[in-house]
């Protein structure tokens, strides 16, 4: 995975209203702090190398919004319609993204660390090289998702929807859930501990464990 490749010291303050100065949206170079955005409108805006702090993004409707080289602290994004979106070397640290939605998006080379994202959609998405660490995953929709070199790091999985999406090479062992909605000849390959495994015997092969 490749981290953004953004410097603190060589941005400039800002705020992202900033954006409405560029006829094409874009925002780049800044690091905001303790800013309000919400409600807001735009068809595919265009940030890169900048960080945001402290952030209450809810409730915005950014379709085909590009991110690159980005840093994301503290912010909130839930309920936010960021569909079609591409978000590539960016980093989300300690951030709300509970119902956000990003269907058929790509995200390449993401993290997202001690985040809560439940009920967040990703359905459709292809996702690379990115890691999903200690965070809330609990009834995300991952359904018919391309996943290529992806970690998931001790998340919080419960009643997650892998429906239609391939786990091969996929390791779901340190992550908790009693159940994930998934088929079962998408589970090959996938690498699980003995719970895990054992609770999915007891769905796909109906065996009784005593």
């Amino acid at each position: 995975m490749i981290f953004p490749k953004v410097n603190e010291a060589s941005l400039n303050k800002g705020s992202f209203f900033h954006i409405y100065e560029n006829e094409d949206f874009e925002l780049y170079n800044i690091l905001s702090q303790k800013e309000v955005i919400e409600n807001q409108i735009i068809c595919h805006p265009i940030i890169y190398k900048s960080i945001f702090k402290y952030a209450f993004f809810a409730s915005n409707d950014f379709q085909r919004m590009e991110i690159t080289d980005c840093i994301f602290e503290n912010c909130d994004f839930s309920g936010c319609i960021l569909t079609k979106s591409m978000l590539h070397r960016v980093k989300f640290v300690n951030c709300k993204l509970t119902g956000t939605k990003l269907m058929e998006s790509y995200i390449g080379n993401t993290l997202f660390e001690n985040c809560k994202m439940d009920y967040v959609n990703l359905s459709g998405s292809n996702i690379k090289e990115s890691t999903f660490e200690h965070s809330v995953l609990s009834s995300a929709d991952f359904v018919d998702c391309s996943l290529t070199k992806i970690m998931f790091s001790t998340n919080d999985l419960e009643n997650a929807s892998f429906f239609d999406t391939d786990l091969k090479n996929i390791d779901l062992s340190s992550n908790s859930f009693e159940m994930i909605e998934v088929r079962s000849e998408h589970l090959k390959n996938c690498t699980l501990n003995q719970l895990q495994a054992l609770g999915f015997a007891r769905k796909f092969l109906q065996i009784k464990v005593v």
